[in-house]
């Protein structure tokens, strides 16, 4: 199908376009177009609209596919995101992001009994598009699929539609658009989401089935301490997060229990705490004893992600 490309001038891209785009990121953007127009041409010689003299909807005189259109925002996005960098928008490394789009599994599973090969589909395209990281997110995944029939069928769906949305990003991979994916990343939104409105059954599922070796050392695990350090909302200190939770308790218990497999040392005091010493001088606190008396808390300790002497608390509350 083809398509006029239109930015509006109140979104992002068109007041980026309109006040921040240097004279050659527009013209790599103009030439990304004109490429990509050309091809149309020589594929369609009878279409109209390809010039502006012939066409009734747009004096642009670009005519793009859906795909392209897509790929004219991600060029976009790239620029936008990283205003020093360059890059050619030959009309072959379009074809290549054009096929990958295409070939991202779109076999929307019609019943639970669906969702076990479009998860290994899905599986199957980021093993052969995407980077180390997005091949243990598909092991990981697969490894749900075990766990399926003690799993609602919305809950299944949750985890596909995540699996399909990571998929959906692999493209923007070509346009290095995403630097430095994490494991983390990728699979935060389905245990977000699990922990927010799922049972502490279905969390601790997801918890254990993360290949603990691989992606719980050093920057990955500072990256797993970012992103649990974001749940909920803020207390009533900056340094303090709230998360709602069914079971807070087992919850919280089972978050500690993962990020802490590698831990150096734990020891336990006698009101119940329990620390762990994950090495390079970060610690991670799990207890049940508040003077706010909610159910359970997690602290981060870990100076050179949140500061000196700055501890990020994650308090638990039921629902």
């Amino acid at each position: 199908m083809l398509q006029w490309p239109e930015i509006h001038p109140l979104t992002f891209e068109g007041q980026w376009l309109m006040t921040e785009a240097t004279t050659d990121q527009l013209q790599e953007i103009a030439d990304f177009l004109n490429d990509h127009m050309q091809r149309i041409r020589d594929q369609n010689p009878d279409l109209n609209g390809l010039d502006p003299e012939n066409s009734n909807t747009s004096s642009t005189g670009y005519a793009i596919d859906e795909t392209a259109s897509g790929i004219a925002l991600d060029v976009i996005g790239f620029l936008m995101n990283n205003p020093n960098a360059s890059f050619e928008f030959s009309p072959e490394y379009v074809n290549l992001i054009g096929n990958i789009n295409n070939t991202i599994p779109n076999n929307y599973p019609s019943t639970q009994n669906n969702y076990p090969k479009a998860i290994r589909d899905l599986s199957n395209f980021l093993r052969l598009y995407g980077e180390e990281e997005h091949e243990i997110v598909a092991d990981y995944f697969e490894s749900l699929i075990d766990d399926f029939e003690s799993m609602t069928m919305g809950e299944v769906h949750d985890i596909y539609i995540n699996l399909k949305h990571i998929a959906d990003e692999i493209p923007k991979l070509y346009f290095n658009a995403i630097a430095n994916v994490y494991f983390s990343d990728l699979v935060m939104p389905v245990l977000t989401n699990a922990i927010l409105n799922g049972s502490a059954n279905l969390v601790t599922k997801l918890l254990q089935r993360i290949p603990i070796g691989n992606v719980m050392l050093g920057e990955r695990l500072n990256r797993w301490v970012q992103h649990i350090s974001q749940l909920g909302v803020q207390g009533n200190q900056t340094h303090v997060r709230i998360v709602s939770t069914s079971q807070p308790v087992a919850n919280a218990q089972s978050i500690f229990n993962t990020l802490t497999r590698n831990a150096i040392s734990t020891s336990t005091n006698s009101s119940g705490t329990i620390v762990a010493n994950m090495g390079n001088g970060n610690f991670i606190t799990f207890r049940t004893v508040s003077s706010t008396n909610f159910p359970a808390t997690i602290d981060f300790n870990f100076p050179l992600i949140f500061g000196q002497n700055v501890t990020k608390v994650i308090k638990f509350t039921a629902l």
